[in-house]
């Protein structure tokens, strides 16, 4: 062989020895891009199950308050309505008493001029009797 085709004959074992570690990095680029795909592909149904669950959690918080809001505005009305039964009552009891306070006052007022006559009927008996 001559000097010429021994370089060219290295050459192309270079050139072959280089696209065969070319093709090697190549397929080792692929593998990681598609193990990255399925790990980029697996960790997307991951979040879009924690994002569901996070929904669904909110969902069920949501309604609780709903109910609980329901249930105190219910309370609410139930208190306010009994508030202005004990309040109307009360206003009822507060006329009432009233009255009787206006009767008493007379009463006592009758009671005491009562009892004057009866003290002054006393004293004239007595100075009757002393004399």
């Amino acid at each position: 062989m001559s000097w010429t085709q021994e370089i060219g004959v290295d050459f192309v074992q270079r050139i072959t020895a280089e696209i065969k570690v070319i093709q090697d990095d190549v397929g080792s680029l692929q593998r990681l891009a598609a193990d990255l795909r399925s790990s980029i592909l697996s960790e997307s149904r991951i979040r879009d199950n924690e994002l569901t669950k996070v929904h669904d959690r909110i969902s069920q918080e949501r309604a609780a308050e709903t109910q609980i809001r329901t249930a105190l505005e219910a309370r609410l009305e139930d208190f306010e309505t009994k508030t202005k039964n004990w309040v109307g009552a009360l206003g009822k009891d507060c006329v009432a008493t009233k009255d009787q306070l206006t009767v008493l006052e007379g009463t006592v007022k009758e009671h005491a001029q009562k009892a004057a006559m009866q003290v002054d009927a006393d004293n004239t008996r007595f100075k009757e009797l002393e004399q």
